[in-house]
């Protein structure tokens, strides 16, 4: 029996259902026995692959929402940048405390972009699979197609399957972590720095 992905709210013509409609029909019969690998009952295999389907869609979610923050606060800095150390206004910060709050409020702006280009940056494991493939890093390890061969001997696709759910799940839970470490620091840079300046912040106007 197919898994209607249409009521489970997914768009039916997506990449990744069809994929996983695909993977469905290959997969054919459920096995007899475990025949020496791992092997789902067909209530187990439909609801790992609503839950990988739901995994991919919210790391395509994280990386956007990791590099609209990037973007967003690129411009935010310029742009401040711009408006106080450039032109014909200028806002100077004195006294020794309020200059050490608006260079850690920017040593936490500099920590929260860190954080998220850490989480847009691409990973990709090294090295041969420990067990049988399950992703294009472990082929690109193989020797030859005789190496590959033999690899896949050894696979299957439930096994394929759990590979990816748990690894995406990872790498899901790894950005939104780091997201939400880069918005603290984000927030915490923006209270410092305002704080200096409207504290400790003098304005002057250029002439002439």
């Amino acid at each position: 029996m197919a898994i209607d992905w249409g009521a489970l709210g997914f768009p039916s013509g997506s990449p990744a259902a069809a994929e996983l409609e695909e993977e469905e029909t290959e997969a054919g019969p459920e096995p007899e026995g475990d025949g020496g690998g791992l092997r789902l009952t067909r209530a187990q295999r439909d609801v790992a692959k609503t839950l990988l389907l739901e995994t991919r869609e919210e790391l395509v979610r994280a990386d956007g929402k990791a590099s609209l923050l990037l973007a967003a606060l690129g411009v935010a800095l310029g742009t401040i940048l711009a408006v106080l150390f450039t032109g014909g206004q200028r806002i100077d910060v004195i006294g020794d405390l309020w200059k050490a709050f608006w260079w850690l409020g920017f040593a936490f702006s500099a920590l929260g972009t860190s954080f998220l280009c850490a989480a847009v940056y691409p990973r990709a494991a090294k090295g041969k699979a420990q067990g049988p493939p399950t992703y294009y890093g472990h082929i690109v390890s193989l020797a030859d197609e005789a190496e590959l061969v033999r690899a896949l001997a050894d696979t299957d696709a439930d096994r394929r399957m759990l590979a990816h759910l748990m690894v995406i799940s990872q790498i899901v839970h790894r950005k939104y972590t780091l997201i939400r470490w880069a918005m603290y620091a984000i927030g915490v840079s923006i209270f410092l720095c305002l704080l200096a300046v409207l504290a400790g912040g003098t304005h002057t106007v250029a002439t002439g």
